[in-house]
């Protein structure tokens, strides 16, 4: 007698139930990883703000003044590099000045209103002294404000009214709702 053997394989069928479940996987793990990295950038941004309007408020301390956001007499603005390369040196604020993680690298921003790191304005010598600063009385007993483009990686500063504001990002809006991550101080 001749003994026939049954080969065992996945069946087409079994091997498309297979690809649609893992589909249906990834579908759903996907955007929950893209939520989870837009919501550490958020975290990291408002640390970051935070650790630099220490830094700022420690170089207040020691000079009676905010790093100028402009030169005397409020005319011609200074470079955001310029303004926050006097809390590294001399005297070391902050070991490093940290990255806007929301900048977009082929924005044509320039280095005046941020660029690569985070934007920075002060009441004393910016010509933004002569208007006045936001609605809430937040905004306009501040100042300065250090802020980030946020998950949006667009600028959200406008006039209004007369008043220089930010449409403020806030997650509850969505992860990512346009916005600025600001920081007012002090």
């Amino acid at each position: 007698m001749k003994e026939t053997r049954k080969e065992e394989a996945f069946t087409l069928i079994e091997l498309l139930i297979v690809v649609a479940i893992i589909g249906i996987l990834a579908a759903i793990a996907v955007p929950n990883f893209m939520n989870a990295q837009m919501r550490a950038r958020v975290s990291r941004a408002q640390s970051d703000l935070r650790n630099l309007s220490v830094a700022l408020e420690s170089y207040r301390l020691d000079n009676n003044r905010y790093p100028p956001a402009s030169l005397e007499g409020g005319t011609t603005r200074i470079s955001v590099f310029e303004r926050w390369a006097k809390l590294t040196t001399p005297v070391a604020y902050m070991s490093s000045v940290p990255f806007d993680p929301f900048f977009a690298r082929d924005a044509e921003i320039p280095t005046i209103w941020g660029g690569p790191v985070y934007e920075y304005f002060e009441r004393e010598t910016s010509q933004l002294s002569t208007s006045k600063w936001g609605p809430t009385s937040q905004e306009m007993n501040a100042l300065y404000f250090i802020k980030s483009f946020g998950p949006d990686k667009v600028n959200s500063a406008v006039t209004m009214e007369g008043y220089y504001t930010h449409i403020v990002y806030d997650i509850s809006n969505g992860v990512t709702s346009a916005g600025d991550i600001v920081r007012y101080g002090p």
